[in-house]
């Protein structure tokens, strides 16, 4: 069966982009790196059909580097701590604090993914369910899904903390997976961000402030429409990596 070229590129803050993970197969992570199914004691389903059939195309993302996000319900406040060496950008550029709330802060990292594919193909952002890290433990992870031919913006690590918790990310941690809905296999193509690539992505994002609170098939026609898919596509085959 021929292969479904997925485009995949990131953007961070900073230098941070020089530590990001390729993304990884789920059951290809979880059978070298012994991060998640083998620690938790439940090999066997690793032999389970289902099991496998659920997490067929699914892809882990890992974090760039370290930040600890404290949530001080006293002070109701949040604090950051990074080690970012010598790099000029402030930890602060790595978390986005949504509106506060008392029991459960909503947080989001700017470590950002992005996906592209020639055919009409939808994925999804899911909990990272076979992995156990501090964030996991600590947070309520944000799902989603979006049709990644029609729709061209980035995905966050969105969440909400556990009151009173302190989120420990360390570099490599699996922060979420990324579902590609399709039976065919898939086969990752890195690409560079240029400027043409990061306006257009952009232009999605900003979208909401001009018209909010619209629905996914509603930006799928303005984005077709306007024959971007197209620009998109061109853009990445000339900057593949």
């Amino acid at each position: 069966m021929k292969k479904l070229a997925v485009y995949w590129s990131y953007r961070m803050p900073g230098k941070v982009g020089l530590l990001v993970e390729p993304l990884v197969p789920v059951l290809q992570d979880l059978n070298s790196r012994g991060s998640g199914i083998k620690s938790l004691g439940v090999s066997m389903y690793q032999k389970c059909p289902s099991y496998i059939n659920y997490f067929k195309n699914t892809f882990v993302v890992r974090a760039a580097s370290d930040i600890t996000i404290i949530h001080d319900t006293e002070g109701k406040t949040i604090s950051l701590q990074g080690d970012l060496g010598t790099d000029p950008t402030s930890v602060t550029s790595i978390v986005d604090a949504g509106e506060y709330e008392e029991n459960y802060p909503i947080m989001q990292l700017t470590w950002e993914t992005l996906l592209f594919t020639e055919e009409d193909i939808e994925v999804s952002q899911i909990p990272a369910s076979m992995h156990d890290n501090s964030l996991l433990r600590n947070s309520f992870s944000v799902s989603g899904s979006m049709n990644i031919s029609k729709w061209f913006r980035s995905m966050r690590p969105a969440f909400f903390m556990r009151k009173g918790s302190t989120i420990d990310i360390r570099k490599g941690d699996v922060l979420y997976y990324l579902k590609v809905h399709t039976s065919k296999p898939v086969e990752i193509v890195p690409f560079e961000v240029t400027e043409d690539i990061a306006s257009i992505v952009e232009e999605c994002a900003t979208l909401k402030n001009y018209k909010c609170s619209q629905p996914l098939p509603r930006l799928y026609k303005w984005f077709v429409s306007m024959n971007r898919p197209a620009k998109v596509l061109k853009l990445i085959k000339a900057n593949l990596r």
